[in-house]
């Protein structure tokens, strides 16, 4: 381990963790064997680096996961997000609250020229997914697993699905303000049939009842941000 130890952090294995100097680590983290962690670096506090994972010039906020294998270069990522495994990102800044499936690349190269990509809040990018260069993503939005997505710009609540036209591999659609992500919850709420707001907060109620108490938490999100949405809101059909 080179550099100073970390009050508070917890080193499973400190004889297999590399640390720069001049990296910043807060507390109740956790490092397990095999990890890198390189240059300017800032941890936040209940921070998970699993094994074999390299961590390069980037900022990582409070209660973020990295799973195994994973490699982040000059990137930010967001509270809470998590990279379970075999992620590759580079010049990417990530919001909060989201989900990075296994084996995600996110490049910084669109073929002409370098340029930074973002991925907003509360999203879900799916297994095996390549998102090219420059790319930024609204929040809440849902990608499919396989895509290489190329697209600049990518409306919130947006569902980046298979393309339904034969014959065109890797192609998708965007079908916007088609779904959100339930807040602090893994389920998402897709859209097929508009209701008024009344029977929104009803719906809403009911999945707070549903899942983990969040009626409150759920009526209060779609007061709030439920008249955001530039279209009418949907909810599933039964």
């Amino acid at each position: 381990m080179a550099g100073p130890p970390a009050a508070g952090v917890q080193f499973l294995d400190p004889t297999a963790v590399w640390i720069d100097k001049r990296t910043m680590i807060e507390s109740d983290s956790v490092l397990f064997p095999n990890t890198s962690i390189r240059g300017v670096c800032s941890i936040g506090a209940r921070v998970s680096i699993d094994c074999n994972s390299v961590i390069e010039d980037s900022f990582i906020e409070d209660g973020v996961e990295i799973g195994i294998g994973n490699i982040i270069r000059r990137t930010r990522i967001g509270a809470r997000t998590k990279v379970p495994y075999n992620a590759e990102l580079v010049n990417t800044e990530v919001g909060p609250d989201t989900n990075i499936a296994r084996n995600v690349t996110v490049s910084n190269f669109d073929g002409l020229r370098k340029n930074k990509t973002r991925i907003g809040a509360g999203c879900l990018i799916g297994t095996d997914v390549n998102i090219n260069g420059g790319v930024e993503t609204g929040d809440e939005v849902r990608i499919y697993p396989k895509l290489f997505v190329t697209t600049r710009w990518i409306p919130d609540h947006a569902w980046v699905r298979d393309c339904r036209c034969k014959g065109r591999p890797h192609s998708y659609d965007i079908e916007p303000n088609r779904s959100f992500k339930i807040p602090g919850h893994w389920r998402w709420v897709f859209t097929r049939k508009s209701v008024d707001p009344i029977r929104m907060r009803d719906a809403l109620r009911e999945l707070g009842r549903e899942f983990q108490g969040k009626t409150d938490e759920l009526v209060t999100f779609w007061e709030t941000e439920g008249r955001k949405l530039e279209t009418p809101f949907y909810l599933p059909e039964k």
